[in-house]
């Protein structure tokens, strides 16, 4: 199912369109290999819990919190992890 105003597929959505203060499950990332090793180093893989805590629509940095600790995430490596079981911290 894609909902094409919401950038939604099969209910999971890129962290670049995540709002402060919602949270939810990484499912994948969608990038090649590189960057997948890059955020695995990070802390990010599958099933981890990551935290929306500052983000601008369209511009700069995603801040995320995953572990207790806080990552900046750049804005187009984003919008290539996406998450499922999104909620409302």
């Amino acid at each position: 199912m894609i909902n094409k105003n919401l950038n939604i597929i099969n209910e999971q959505k890129p962290l670049a369109y995540l709002k402060p203060g919602q949270k939810g499950q990484l499912a994948y990332i969608d990038g090649g290999e590189k960057m997948r090793r890059r955020l695995e180093v990070l802390g990010l893989r599958p099933g981890k819990e990551i935290w929306v805590k500052s983000a601008f629509f369209n511009k700069g940095p995603v801040i995320i919190s995953l572990d207790g600790r806080l990552l900046a995430i750049g804005r187009g490596q984003a919008q290539k992890i996406y998450l499922e079981k999104v909620r409302e911290g």
